[in-house]
């Protein structure tokens, strides 16, 4: 990963027991080495695994049964 420079990191994550993992704050996400895009200062991901647009969440946990 590589190291930030002149932006300070700081983050609040909120993981729930169900849903996406929601993250605010100052952050860079990084996937399989790649830098992703964010728009804003949150991301939620997906905390179900069934997302279509991993590793962020559209949803589906809404129509995924919970075991």
């Amino acid at each position: 990963m590589e190291e930030k420079k002149g932006k300070d990191i700081s983050a609040e994550i909120k993981v729930p027991g169900h849903g996406p993992i929601k993250v605010y704050g100052n952050f860079e996400v990084f996937c399989d080495g790649k830098k992703l895009a964010i728009d804003g200062d949150s991301v939620e991901f997906c905390g179900c695994g069934q997302s279509k647009d991993m590793p962020f969440c559209d949803g589906t946990h809404k129509r995924v049964t919970r075991e």
